[in-house]
């Protein structure tokens, strides 16, 4: 599957603010044609050239997005991160995430990653050995300061090697059969690691299965088959939905491994361990409060514009990004720094391997 360019369509933004810009995804790995020979620097592959060389600034907070062309670079431990999650304390963290699977056809997830100023890349992925995807990076892991990363579409190529790493860090993604994942963190579960099992981190599990999962089953089966690694960042949970109207919650609680399915047409998280609490109302989570009650007083339906109203509802002072997983027909909608009145729409385009 190929996620590319619909050739001379415009796509018609639905959204009850004005001002959202529409953009759609490479025809082909590689936006600008790959210069060869000479033209590459010394140490990079031609894969990874396209790869550098297809990175576009989408909006100034900054976004950019990026199609890595062929398989990814070798992963050295997790990475050499600039910034470790675990010296940032966990209020921080504030993330909100719903899905909504009733409307068959309009499926959707949404999602508010709210953490500290997050610089973000819309990477689309295409790996020889699985399924192509869409996920949301922040940058900033990769060495690239507040000034840096709202000029990295003007660095050297050779500047912007560590984007070669960014399929390892996907914080929230939809692969090409409509599964998407996101997580949020999430008090200790005091998880312990289970014997036989290779260790993961818990963000590199969330492109094993954007890789190599069709469903939210195929997914939750290759996280039961895992050690998950907390070690770098919070504990964090995960929602899960696919387009067969499926979704779960994964927690880690007690030490054991918890799937909790959607007992309504539509499933949410905050920042506690579901599993925890009889009455998640009780919770003491302002937003779970009103996404809950959203999602009752609607039956579970929302339109694009809705699902980003909710998620602007639900926005903090430091929500960094908010995103639409449109599961039936690939849209992804992209607002950076609760602008929500210039809302970046892709096309992702599965096709059958």
């Amino acid at each position: 599957m190929q996620i590319r360019l619909k050739q001379g369509i415009l796509l018609i933004c639905i959204f009850l603010l004005v001002g959202c810009s529409s953009r759609l995804s490479p025809a082909t790995p590689g936006l600008p044609p790959t210069p060869t020979g000479s033209s590459i620097p010394a140490g990079l592959t031609q894969d990874q050239f396209s790869t550098l060389n297809s990175l576009e600034k989408v909006d100034d907070y900054p976004l950019y997005t990026m199609t890595y062309t062929g398989a990814y670079q070798p992963q050295a431990e997790v990475l050499p991160l600039k910034k470790s999650i675990a010296k940032i304390e966990s209020p921080t963290w504030a993330c909100s995430l719903f899905t909504v699977l009733l409307d068959e056809g309009n499926s959707l997830y949404g999602r508010n990653f709210d953490w500290e100023f997050s610089p973000a890349l819309l990477l689309f992925t295409d790996p020889p050995d699985g399924y192509a995807s869409v996920s949301m990076v922040d940058i900033a892991y990769f060495g690239f300061d507040s000034t840096t990363a709202k000029k990295l579409a003007d660095l050297p190529i050779e500047e912007r090697v560590s984007l070669l790493e960014t399929p390892y860090l996907p914080f929230d993604g939809m692969n090409e059969h409509g599964l998407v994942i996101g997580m949020a963190a999430v008090p200790s579960g005091d998880m312990q690691p289970g014997a036989n099992k290779e260790t993961i981190g818990s963000i590199g599990i969330i492109r094993q299965m954007l890789d190599h999962a069709r469903t939210v089953d195929e997914a939750v089966s290759i996280m039961a088959g895992y050690n998950i690694e907390f070690g770098g960042g919070p504990p964090i949970h995960y929602l899960l939905a696919d387009a067969t109207g499926k979704s779960v919650l994964v927690e880690y609680y007690n030490g054991e491994m918890h799937i909790l399915e959607n007992e309504e047409p539509w499933q949410l998280a905050t920042n506690f361990l579901r599993v925890s609490v009889d009455d998640p109302a009780g919770a003491g989570c302002w937003r779970y409060n009103l996404i809950q009650a959203r999602l009752t007083e609607t039956s579970g339906q929302l339109d694009l514009q809705a699902a980003m109203g909710l998620l602007a509802d639900v926005a903090q002072n430091n929500t960094q990004w908010s995103v639409v997983y449109q599961m039936d027909s690939g849209l992804i909608n992209v607002v950076m720094g609760q602008q929500y009145k210039n809302m970046h729409q892709f096309q992702s385009n599965p096709l059958s391997k």
